[in-house]
């Protein structure tokens, strides 16, 4: 059996120190590698072929170099918050293990038990703009895991978060449109079946009343529920037959500004004179293939990856129940709550920006 290369092999072939190779693959902090002996380490890795030995390190270091992401798999946001996340990720070392569930609490517990068994380092979730069940909190705390929540706890002393500005969104947007036409948009709020409105739903809705009111104009809100075209196809056409032209519509996500796209092309409307649409988001990113291009609010999703993946770096370095080193907990030695607790340190809590993409001709 051909004998496994060490890193020793590696620092007798770069002609360092073993103990300088290592601070190179560990990236460790206070100790820095001169360009030269950088070039020669690299040098030494690929002439030798050498591998980490994954198991190894994370016996000494008690960290699997893994963290997961948990989130309903059928929301489209959720691939660009991994989009984020592995762009920071993969060059800190750390590889991401996708765990989907939605909402539920049961299969959040599993990610716990992951933690404890040391499969896993940390957790980012995807959560809808609203608190989270109080049970979930009481677990994160409790066994101290390193946890970022993208948009679910902003109101949790205790848990990280990373969220985004609905509000303020909304009001640049209406801006723009105020400024491309003149006129007082309509709002189309679009929800889907079986859901009660969020916080993000209902933070965009006063907004828009807010800045109507400031201009003394009648705010006009259109609740619809989402359904499939066929299903409402008769219902979208009478509708908009009724509305005077030209008509200002600002939507609060993509779908209803692509239902009235298509309608429009029916009924011979011309975008951007008959009828101006703008989305309140671009979650299919599908705004600039559209003729012309939607304007619309871009809900960052990838740059909340990027900053929910450093705050949880930034636990990761953390003592004790923060986020230190953590291997398998063996029987009968798990850490008493109150005292986790109690070492954990003053959350973070990150408002990324939306960004507005402008399109409208």
């Amino acid at each position: 059996m051909r004998k496994r290369v060490t890193s020793t092999d590696v620092a007798r072939r770069a002609g360092v120190s073993r103990s300088l190779v290592s601070a190179y693959l560990n990236n460790t902090p206070g100790i820095s590698v001169s360009e030269e002996n950088r070039a020669a380490i690299v040098s030494a890795i690929r002439e030798l072929n050498y591998t980490v030995n994954v198991q190894a390190k994370s016996i000494k270091t008690g960290r699997s170099q893994c963290i997961a992401v948990y989130g309903d798999v059928y929301n489209a946001l959720l691939l660009q918050l991994v989009e984020g996340i592995s762009q920071e990720s993969g060059p800190a070392g750390y590889h991401v293990l996708m765990y989907g569930g939605g909402c539920n609490l049961e299969a959040r517990e599993g990610l716990i038990s992951l933690y404890r068994e040391g499969r896993i380092d940390g957790i980012i979730t995807l959560d809808f703009p609203d608190p989270l069940k109080p049970q979930w909190e009481q677990s994160v705390l409790e066994c101290g895991v390193p946890y970022v929540s993208v948009e679910g706890m902003p109101g949790a002393a205790g848990i990280s978060s990373v969220g985004t500005d609905y509000g303020s969104s909304m009001e640049e947007a209406l801006e723009f449109l105020w400024e491309r036409t003149g006129a007082a948009p309509l709002y189309l709020n679009v929800l889907p079946a079986g859901r009660t409105p969020t916080a993000g739903d209902r933070e965009r809705v006063r907004a828009y009343r807010d800045w109507m009111k400031e201009r003394t104009l009648e705010p006009q809100v259109l609740d619809i529920l989402e359904q499939a075209w066929d299903s409402r196809e008769s219902w979208w056409r009478e509708w908009l037959d009724r509305q005077p032209k030209p008509l200002v519509i600002l939507s609060n996500w993509s779908r209803g500004a692509v239902f009235l796209y298509r309608l429009a092309y029916e009924q011979g409307l011309r975008i951007g004179a008959d009828l101006f649409v703008m989305s309140g988001d671009d979650t299919e990113r599908i705004s600039r293939h559209m003729v012309p291009p939607i304007p619309c609010v871009e809900v960052p999703y990838v740059d909340m990856g990027r900053r929910a993946f450093k705050l949880l770096e930034e636990l990761l370095q953390l003592p004790g129940g923060a986020g230190g080193p953590r291997g398998p907990v063996p029987d009968g030695q798990e850490p008493d709550g109150a005292e986790a607790q109690q070492e954990m340190k003053p959350a973070r809590k990150e408002i990324v920006p939306c960004k507005l993409f402008r399109a409208l001709k």
